[in-house]
């Protein structure tokens, strides 16, 4: 694989072109990681291949040439199952098939597929960590699909599937094992009303519990690890506290209230601002609005809170220089529009309004500037200049006629992306 664990374990990796291996990228944060500018789309962005999906949520995830597709669907002997694919990532031909039963039976939405993204790592051979509907937790090689272990977190703690079923994706962390093989631990947000499983760590090689922390039931927003020098802290969103946690040993380090309470979710992933020693950013829809933290080693203390600088409905913002692009207010009611916004300093730059819903990619330039790629889930791709001073609109193509809402994945210069109907592959790097 080509992200160094010594890297993973700072959380602040410096993958090549061409791995986008878990949720939001190398380091969960929509960043492209080592990729070249856009300035353009490409005139003709036709599909280099295409394949039918079903069911869900989850957006693929890509690794050393492979596309790993989540997803619903009817088996050949008439039993529907969640299947984790691996495809070729150049021509989309498949490698293999991992199936597991379905046992969701959905919620408020129809849609009753995965939602979490595979994540994908190179640990003890390569593994892939995929978390179901359900709540099932499984991990099979990343050679052939072979189930290594598989937990029903959902059962074992007594957790509930929530609104939409569970949708936050694990967090897998180098750890050195007792017998001195590098192993790992899966830090997965459960929600479990038993054993104080509102978030647990299993280990990466067997499956089994490493340590269990709170009682807090479950967000859709996934863990995200800080910058450190030494050890491993993650920040872990749930549905009422955001909290810091040793990633080896699950102590709760601190904790901050955020998110609120009825028929809300918190969705949108933190971001690691980069204020020493480190900063985060909260932002949630529902009336809850946006928070910054500074955490020490001593814990997190709140700089401001309740901002009404952006509120994601489940888009994380991403962060280009000093300042942040995140989309504003709900996908379901009322208006979207795309902001950019200076996060320390709890200030919109520019707001552009009626712009829609949509998923963000930041494709950074190695000095400064460059750009951002927004899904939109109306099927439109739009390319941004990430101008601080403005709104400036580089490109624009219709991707897909139907709904999309799944992250995509931006690898090598190409984008993965996929509707309610198809899996589609656009290479981005021919700019004509």
């Amino acid at each position: 694989m080509k992200i160094a664990l010594a890297l993973l374990l700072l959380g602040t990796s410096t993958a090549v072109a061409g791995d986008w291996p878990q949720i939001l990228g190398p380091n969960r944060n929509g960043v492209a990681v080592d990729e070249q500018p856009l300035t353009a789309l490409p005139t003709d962005l036709s599909p280099k291949w295409e394949k039918p999906v079903g069911d869900g949520f989850a957006g693929p995830a890509v690794a050393d040439g492979a596309v790993y597709l989540f997803h619903r669907v009817r088996a050949d002997d008439g039993q529907e199952v969640e299947r984790l694919e691996a495809l070729d990532a150049a021509t989309g031909e498949a490698r293999w098939a991992s199936d597991s039963p379905a046992t969701y039976g959905g919620g408020f939405i129809a849609d009753d597929g995965p939602r979490c993204v595979p994540v994908v790592t190179p640990l003890l051979g390569g593994r892939i960590v995929t978390f179901g509907a359900a709540g099932v937790l499984r991990c099979v090689s990343v050679t052939d699909g072979s189930e290594l272990w598989k937990r029903d977190a959902a059962a074992d703690y007594g957790a509930d599937a929530g609104y939409f079923g569970f949708g936050s994706t694990p967090l897998v962390v180098p750890v050195e094992s007792a017998d001195g093989e590098d192993g790992g631990i899966v830090l997965c947000v459960v929600g479990g009303d038993r054993d104080g499983a509102g978030v647990v760590g299993f280990d990466l090689k067997t499956g089994e519990t490493r340590w269990t922390a709170t009682d807090a039931k479950a967000a859709y927003a996934s863990p995200v690890l800080l910058p450190r020098r030494t050890g491993a802290e993650a920040v872990v969103p749930t549905r009422l506290t955001t909290y810091g946690i040793d990633v080896y040993t699950g102590r709760v380090k601190w904790e901050a209230p955020f998110g609120a309470r009825g028929p809300t979710a918190v969705g949108a992933n933190p971001v690691v601002i980069g204020r020493a020693p480190a900063s985060l950013f909260l932002t949630a829809s529902y009336n809850v609005g946006a928070t910054l933290l500074d955490v020490t080693d001593q814990g997190a203390v709140g700089v401001y809170a309740d901002s009404e600088v952006l509120a994601a409905h489940y888009a994380t913002p991403v962060k280009v220089g000093g300042a942040c692009y995140g989309i504003d207010g709900r996908q379901d009611v009322g208006q979207s529009d795309l902001v950019c916004f200076n996060p320390a300093e709890n200030r919109r730059l520019w707001t552009e309004p009626n712009f829609g819903h949509g998923t963000l990619i930041a494709v950074p330039r190695p000095v400064s500037g460059g750009s951002v790629l927004i899904l939109k889930t109306d099927g439109a791709l739009v390319l941004v200049s990430s101008d601080p001073k403005r709104y400036r609109e580089l490109g624009h193509a219709s991707l897909f006629n139907t709904t999309t809402r799944a992250l995509p994945a931006y690898s090598d210069g190409v984008l993965y992306a996929r509707d309610e109907n198809v899996l589609r592959s656009f290479d981005l790097s021919a700019q004509k």
